[in-house]
């Protein structure tokens, strides 16, 4: 299956963010729900994030692969006056469903679950910093639908933001290593480092650009590129979507073409 794309900060900030900077002449009113909302800086749970992607690769050759994943983002975050920032974790869960297709052979099954939780030692107006990791369950109900190998993922991302809400910069560096499961597959041994920016253009508007270099321990080192654009749009306060195509490129690319498809779900809870 295609590899899990976390994106730390990116997946708290992205949904709520291009709501927040929504603008109007006349704000509509507050209703006394969201005025609570707003003034529960104490909740523990202040942003949950439920979304359905769709990731469909165009491998080399023939070959194919399309997964649904079912993800649930959460963040744990309170204020810490002491360091003026929020602190807190994030969580994340993805189940995907796994169509692959080599040749006249095509599977459709579970994939590899993956858990995440990362640590917040600040998140300001300014910068914000995680780092944790994930893992990679080998719940593939078979072969081409998984890697057969449990997998650690130490993460850290950095963040930067725009002034005036308009987005931010940050750069994603995450090591995926096997430590166990099937002796006759393949060890698993890489590190991805990606820089992305996203930029609020206009009220309920965002793009983003993200290049991604992955190096291959187990294959002398060896270094394949892949560039994305996400265009997304917030349809509703809390409901947003988004589109990404993503281009493999360079003398070791792994594939042809990559389209992902987001429906998010963004609500604040109280």
């Amino acid at each position: 299956m295609p590899r899990v794309v976390s994106l730390v900060a990116l997946s708290v900030l992205l949904a709520a963010w291009p709501a927040r900077a929504q603008t109007s002449a006349t704000p509509p009113p507050v209703s006394q729900a969201e005025q609570d909302e707003r003034a529960d800086e104490n909740n523990p749970v202040k942003a949950v994030f439920f979304s359905l992607r769709n990731e469909f690769g165009n491998q080399l050759g023939d070959s194919w692969t399309d997964a649904f994943i079912v993800r649930s983002d959460r963040a744990w975050l309170t204020r810490n006056k002491q360091l003026r920032s929020k602190v807190g974790l994030l969580t994340r869960i993805d189940v995907p469903i796994v169509t692959s297709h080599s040749g006249t052979t095509t599977e459709v099954g579970l994939g590899d679950l993956y858990v995440q939780v990362l640590h917040v030692p600040w998140l300001t107006p300014h910068v914000a910093l995680a780092m944790g990791s994930g893992v990679t369950l080998p719940t593939a109900s078979s072969d081409t639908l998984g890697f057969g190998k449990w997998q650690l993922a130490p993460i850290v991302v950095p963040v930067w933001f725009f002034p005036g809400r308009k987005g931010f910069f940050l750069i994603r560096l995450q090591e995926h290593v096997s430590l166990a499961g099937d002796a006759s597959r393949p060890a698993v041994n890489y590190l991805q480092t990606a820089p992305s920016v996203v930029y609020n253009f206009r009220p309920r508007w965002w793009m983003s650009v993200e290049t991604e270099a992955t190096t291959d321990w187990q294959h002398d080192n060896r270094v394949s590129f892949r560039t994305g654009v996400e265009l997304g749009h917030v349809v509703a306060r809390r409901f947003g979507v988004s589109v990404r195509p993503e281009i493999p490129w360079g003398a070791n690319r792994t594939g042809d073409w990559t389209v992902k498809v987001v429906v998010t779900r963004y609500r604040v809870a109280t």
